[in-house]
């Protein structure tokens, strides 16, 4: 019988969540002063924001999407651990010890990057040696030893967690079985490898150089130039042209996103043909932006 251990997610969704709309509105924020705006020494720090905003909006939606996915499985053969993309099957019979983190009264390392909901990373300890995080709080976590290295787990149920292990212990495994270890290297390997992936990751890749690369070529040729239309119809305030260079950005920046969110898709076989389409329709969304540079350009003045 397989008894489910998820660890605490509601607190480290909410704090998530407002950081990742705080990173949206900086996003929105700073384009749109960089598209209305005027040369000097703010366009640089909207810029700055632009791209550290860009930045975190994955990383913080990758830490939702993998807190959201969060559970700890455990039977008389396996534990297994799961967060986002990355899977972690041991088996029973490899694992050493099982303890509460209050057990070290000098304390453990932890990853220095951490928020709740979020305790993620893998590093050397001095005194337990490598250490995966894989946990949402400090408060419930529990390290799991093996001869490889060890886990930081956190399930919210800790006393059931601790007395299953235990029975476990007492009963034995039923098996020596092999562990597995997915990590989302092996996703973007396994992907990889379907020609029709490699066409569409490739041409898209391409597209992208290639609008970034003519859009350097071309902006420098326009003084002044509008990005576009308000909703009474009218163009927004001339801006230097090397603002061009919003177009491939963004495009960039959703081509990411799409590349990212097909491979949570691809992930899982029932998934495999949605994050094919994701990747192709995002060609048509940089086509769409070439699309929009041309429809841009008549409106710039030389």
């Amino acid at each position: 019988m397989i008894s489910e251990f998820p660890p605490a997610r509601k607190r480290g969704l909410i704090i998530h969540s407002v950081l990742l709309a705080i990173a949206f509105a900086f996003m929105i924020f700073s384009l749109f002063q960089i598209i209305t705006g005027e040369i000097g020494i703010f366009l640089t720090l909207y810029i700055f924001l632009l791209i550290l905003s860009g930045v975190f909006i994955p990383i913080l939606g990758y830490r939702i999407y993998g807190l959201a996915k969060a559970n700890y499985f455990l039977d008389r053969n396996f534990l297994q651990i799961n967060w986002g993309m990355r899977k972690e099957k041991i088996p029973v019979s490899d694992i050493e010890w099982v303890k509460h983190i209050s057990a070290f009264p000098g304390g453990v390392r932890m990853p220095v990057l951490r928020l709740p909901g979020g305790i993620l990373g893998d590093l050397v300890d001095a005194n337990l040696g490598r250490v995966e995080y894989l946990a949402a709080d400090e408060e419930n976590m529990i390290l799991v030893g093996t001869a490889r290295k060890v886990f930081a787990v956190s399930p919210e149920d800790t006393t059931h967690f601790m007395q299953a292990f235990n029975r476990i212990f007492e009963m034995g495994s039923l098996e020596i079985g092999q562990g597995n270890s997915q990590y989302v290297s092996l996703v973007i390997v396994n992907a990889w490898s379907s020609p029709i992936n490699r066409f569409v990751w490739i041409l898209n890749l391409l597209l992208n150089i290639g609008f970034f690369l003519w859009v350097s070529l071309l902006a420098p040729g326009f003084r002044t130039i509008s990005l576009g239309y308000n909703p009474l119809n009218n163009t927004y305030n001339m801006v230097p042209g090397q603002q061009l260079i919003l177009l491939p950005t963004v495009s960039i920046a959703t081509s990411i996103a799409a590349f990212i969110l097909g491979l949570v898709f691809y992930q899982s076989a029932h998934h495999k043909v949605l994050a094919q389409v994701v990747w192709v329709t995002n060609i048509a969304n940089t086509l769409f932006f070439l699309a929009s540079l041309i429809f841009i350009l008549p409106t710039g003045t030389i």
